[in-house]
């Protein structure tokens, strides 16, 4: 090969892209599960056997009959007891009974096998969240002793998650998703993910710095007042950019995901 068609074959490779960039988007709809067998006792426990309560039972009656002709594409759940009996509660009442397909990584936060020994002494906060009073930031990279998650290891869960659903379940699109909607739009998939308060925070706010993931630094988290009640639920519309391969920045996680809007259609509850 001569110099010069070394040359032009450098620089053939080196040349930036003219790739469009694509896009994946999807609806998707957050809802915690109903009253629970610990949120009566006050437990903080990881055993995944939780039952939900009589009243707990009804809510999730309940949210399914109000969506009983709602669409759902996609029907996850964690593998937590309360969880599974809200999204079978929801795919038993609604029009075309989805599958509920169980997803590990969507349980909630684990607390180890020693705060729920202590919930009730002057020390439970320090010990679950790494502060010394009830109102104050937690520490997001303090795991409790015996076995516990820290923050920053529930967001780490809750990014991963929503990428694989994006990957799994996301249309996609040439260019971003603009289209209005009210409620549920009827273009793009539309994914449920019946899981947990803080984990489902934790991923509410892991959308909102997609893109400058700062969840292992207290100082610099996106804190948000996001919370859900039993049964609770919002809706949003999420588009996320994917950036070709020769243009991404190598020292992003995911360096093929670009930034990610999303846009709520109906607010939590």
């Amino acid at each position: 090969m001569s110099a010069k068609e070394t040359t032009e074959t450098d620089a053939a490779s080196t040349a930036p892209t003219t790739e469009k960039r694509r896009y994946l988007a999807v609806c998707v709809s957050f809802v915690r599960h109903g009253h629970c067998l610990a949120n009566l006792k006050g437990h903080f426990r990881d055993d995944p056997w939780d039952p939900l309560t009589d009243r707990g039972r009804q809510q999730a009656a309940a949210l399914g009959a109000r969506w009983k002709d709602v669409r759902i594409d996609a029907l996850l759940s964690s593998h937590l007891t309360r969880a599974k009996d809200t999204a079978q509660a929801i795919a038993d009442a609604n029009i075309g009974h989805p599958e509920v397909v169980v997803e590990d990584n969507l349980h909630e936060r684990k607390y180890g096998t020693y705060v729920d020994g202590i919930k009730d002494t002057p020390g439970f906060y320090r010990a679950v969240n790494g502060y010394s009073s009830f109102g104050s930031n937690p520490d997001r990279t303090h795991r409790p002793i015996c076995g516990g998650e820290s923050f920053s290891d529930v967001a780490e869960r809750a990014y991963t998650a929503m990428v694989k659903i994006l990957s799994k379940y996301g249309k996609a699109l040439d260019e971003p998703y603009r289209e209005q909607a009210k409620n549920l739009p009827d273009d793009i998939p539309h994914v449920v993910i019946v899981s947990h308060n803080i984990f489902l925070t934790e991923l509410y706010e892991c959308i909102l710095q997609w893109h400058e993931p700062r969840w292992n630094k207290s100082d610099e988290h996106e804190w948000s007042s996001y919370h859900l009640s039993n049964t609770g639920w919002s809706r949003h519309i999420l588009c996320w950019e994917l950036i070709p391969n020769d243009t991404h920045d190598p020292e992003q996680r995911f360096p093929f995901g670009g930034p990610m809007e999303m846009e709520t259609v109906v607010d939590w509850s």
